[in-house]
This record gives C-alpha cells, structure tokens and sequence, in this order.
C-alpha cells in the first residue's frame, strides 16, 4: 500500500511537471543577450581600446567624465531613472548640467543641426518600451556624433542623425587581443533606439552682461545667449559734463540730479559710458 502511494504522489508531480513545462512553451522567455556579429553597421571605433572604458558609461561620456557610471538625475539626488520617455530624461540631464555648473542649458525637441561658437551639444533617446528602461545618448563634435555603450569602446556615429533612423545597440571590446563585434538583444529582438531624440545645447559659462530696465530705480542683469537674469541692480548714476542729468550705462536710461528719473532713451539717443 505504501508502494502504490509513492508511486501515485510521483505521477501525480510528473504530470505537474508536463502541465507547466507546456504551458512554459506557450509564453515566450523575456530574456536579453547579445550575439557577435562581423562589423558594425552604424558606426566606426574612435581611437585604441583601454582597460579604462569599463569605468563609465554613455552618460558619463558626454559629461565627459570617466571615473564612474552615472545615469540622468544623478547630480540632483534623483533616484535612477527606470523607464522613461526621453523627454523626462531630458530634463533630469538638464537639472544635471545646471548642478554642474554649466550655463545656458536648453532643451530642443526638434534636430538642433550646428551649436553657436561657444556652445556643447549632447542628445539622449529611449530605447523601445520593452527593454526595461535603457537609453542611449551622443555627444556633438566637429561636425560628428560620438557615444560609448556602456562600459564599451568610444565610436564614432556613421549612420544619419534623423529620428526615422533607430540606433542600433551594437558595440565592440577586445578579448584576448582580438577585436569582438556585439549586437544586444532584448526579448528575441534585436535592441535598438527608435525613439523621440532629444537635444540639450550648453555652455561653459553665461555670455557678456546686458542690462534691462525694469522701473526707476532698477535694471536687471541678464545673459544675452538665454535672457537668464542673474539679479537686479540700481541704477548707476553718471553725470556728463555739461548735462543736467546723469545716465545709466549699463540700461541707457537719463537720471536727473535730483534723482528723478526720465524714460529710458531711444537706440539713437544711448550713450555708452
């Protein structure tokens, strides 16, 4: 009896067994890889390989640091991004270029084709809404787009920067002296960027003061490249020999001696002082 027990209990778990391992067949794994391939297709391998490149990653690369992997919102205490669409992303990359001192940070939805002298240009796109997450962003160079996967080697963008273009997930390290191809995968696809791009344009540091008036005894001090206004000033009193007034140089406006003051004066009327 205790035979025949034993031996209902084990039919009874390979049946079980059976039952999950058909309905197992009947969803498809959700896993992610990757698979060599010949050569890249979308772009070129910028300089010599170096055991550095695991140290960052693709953020940090356009940031221009290579010490460490960060991911948008970072250097604003945000928590990591998970799955966004690439206009939050965006704007985390923005809170991040302001934190780290740069200037004149704007966001532009639409291709932003030359940067002005003076000007950086990076982009950031997400990936499809099953890869848990992932995106990719370049930066802007003499002309060409650059970007590091990953922990991977720098390339160069060879493929035309147009958002009915996908960027493909590929990338190459070295192994064993040899130079290996790569082509990630996600879910049995092959993972790509095919997204809305967007791109942030920036600056080392704000351009030459300009000076706005704002009442009668105030100007503002503001940034001619993003009419950012720093503070707000008083007037500056000058007073031109010969003249019963004084001037503001910096917002063109005439100040009588007793301090009263007049509008501000016409383009033809300014004076520099």
């Amino acid at each position: 009896m205790k035979m025949k027990r034993i031996l209902s209990v084990s039919m009874l778990c390979v049946m079980a067994l059976m039952v999950f391992a058909q309905g197992a067949a009947s969803v498809p794994m959700r896993t992610k890889g990757e698979n060599p391939k010949e050569e890249l297709e979308q772009n070129s391998l910028v300089g010599e390989w170096s055991d550095a490149f695991g140290r960052y990653n693709c953020y940090s690369y356009v940031l221009g640091i290579t010490d460490f992997w960060h991911s948008p919102g970072d250097f604003v205490g945000l928590p990591r991004p998970g799955i966004l669409p690439a206009s939050q992303l965006a704007e985390r990359v923005k809170m991040d270029l302001n934190a780290l001192g740069y200037s004149c940070v704007s966001v532009h939805s639409d291709f932003y084709t030359e940067p002005q002298a003076g000007q950086k240009l990076i982009c950031v796109r997400a990936a499809s809404e099953d890869s848990d997450g992932d995106f990719h962003l370049m930066r802007y160079e003499d002309g060409e787009w650059y970007h590091k996967p990953g922990g991977h080697w720098i390339m160069r963008f060879t493929d035309e920067m147009d958002e009915d273009v996908a960027w493909l997930n590929e990338y190459a390290y070295m192994r064993l002296g040899n130079i290996v191809y790569m082509q990630a995968y996600y879910y049995g696809a092959r993972c790509s960027y095919a997204g809305d791009i967007y791109y942030l344009a920036y600056q080392e540091e704000h351009g030459d003061d300009v000076y706005d008036y704002m009442n009668e005894s105030q100007h503002a001090v503001m940034c001619p490249d993003c009419s950012m206004t720093y503070r707000v000033e008083s007037h500056s009193l000058y007073r031109p020999l010969g003249a019963n007034y004084g001037t503001c140089s910096k917002c063109y406006v005439k100040i009588y001696d007793s301090g009263i003051i007049l509008t501000p004066m016409e383009e033809d009327d300014r004076v520099i002082m």
